[in-house]
């Protein structure tokens, strides 16, 4: 059985490309959206750094959607750029697998346009500091706009806790490094730690996994390559 720790929404989803795969749901995470008054025109171009950003504009600004189209949009993720392209976006520059990969293009928008540029980060409540300081470090002009809160699980289901308990559940999906902290402190909530410590965990990224190392994790295993959602189920079918 595998463990998937994703949103319950995009957990069924990745059920259904698993296959016959015995999966069991408990979300670590959940989603809370915002609506707060934003001033659109004052930006120049538009960092955005998930699908929970897309859904909240999509749900809380659609007085906005038709102004947004037509700036330009640096995206992180696959599923991000898919989700703005189901919205009819267009003028996507590029889109990234993670955050580490945007600097480059951001450095060549600031050569071109540097006293004209005004970039509005489009985001949740976790901050990604790596990324914020690297930004920092461009001295590029930007604001954060924090669209969403994300709100962490407090406890682990009972259901959970028996499967792991009785063995049941053979490997553990995780997402974000976010995620494998809290699902690391869960775990030891729990006193469960022994009996988990062998399972294998599957992780989206190498920073994912190495939340689970630095925590005493062996079984640890990540994409080799540039982790996309469709690397990420070859790993898990192996």
């Amino acid at each position: 059985m595998i463990l998937i720790t994703r949103p319950f929404k995009k957990s069924k989803l990745l059920v259904k490309r698993l296959d016959k795969q015995v999966c069991h749901i408990d979300p670590i995470l959940s989603f809370v959206m915002r609506k707060k008054k934003i001033n659109f025109n004052q930006y120049t171009d538009f960092i955005i750094a998930s699908s929970e950003a897309v859904s909240t504009l999509q749900k809380h600004y659609k007085d906005k959607i038709n102004l947004l189209r037509r700036c330009n949009f640096y995206v992180i993720g696959s599923e991000t750029g898919k989700s703005l392209k189901k919205l009819n976006f267009s003028k996507i520059k590029v889109i990234v697998n993670n955050s580490e990969q945007l600097i480059p293009h951001l450095r060549n928008l600031k050569k071109k346009n540097n006293k004209k540029c005004f970039i509005c980060y489009l985001s949740g409540n976790i901050e990604n500091t790596k990324f914020i300081k690297e930004i920092d470090r461009l001295r590029i002009n930007y604001q954060r706009e924090i669209l969403y809160s994300v709100k962490s699980k407090k406890k682990l289901s009972n259901r959970t806790i028996r499967y792991l308990n009785e063995g049941r559940i053979k490997a553990v999906l995780l997402y974000s490094p976010f995620t494998a902290r809290k699902y690391l402190e869960l775990i030891d909530n729990v006193r469960l730690k022994k009996r988990v410590f062998n399972i294998k965990h599957i992780c989206l990224s190498r920073n994912v996994a190495a939340v689970l190392r630095q925590g005493g994790y062996k079984n640890v295993y990540s994409p080799q390559t540039v982790p996309t959602g469709a690397v990420f189920i070859r790993l898990i079918k192996t």
